[in-house]
């Protein structure tokens, strides 16, 4: 079963994810020529890589995931699904604070 201490761990991994993955958005630039077109070609898998990569932290997972490495990539990768989520909603919501009320999405992709 999975606890509140559970949950508080995969939501704090999923917004340290997100906080993350906008910083290396901003230092990365335009896509240009080069590494940097890679980086923005490839840029849905890398919020669900670097969850992935968090399990090598041994960090705490709920006990139905088990205590095996496996388990733990499965978590924390989920948790960075979960951070790209978190990441597009908050864009979004600050999209639509700087515009009034209008609650869509920026145009063009997000990132």
């Amino acid at each position: 079963m999975v606890t509140i201490s559970d949950l508080l761990s995969f939501l704090a991994a999923g917004c340290l994810l997100a906080i993350v993955g906008e910083v290396a958005v901003r230092m990365v630039g335009p896509a240009r020529r080069g590494w940097r077109r890679i980086y923005h070609q490839t840029i849905l898998a890398h919020p669900i890589l670097a969850g992935a990569l968090l399990a090598f932290l041994d960090l705490p997972v709920p006990e139905g995931m088990g205590t095996g490495l496996s388990g733990r990539v499965i978590w924390f990768a989920l948790a960075g699904g979960l951070s790209a989520v978190i990441y597009k909603g908050v864009r979004v919501f600050i999209a639509s604070r700087a515009k009034g009320a209008d609650l869509a999405p920026p145009p063009g992709p997000i990132p």
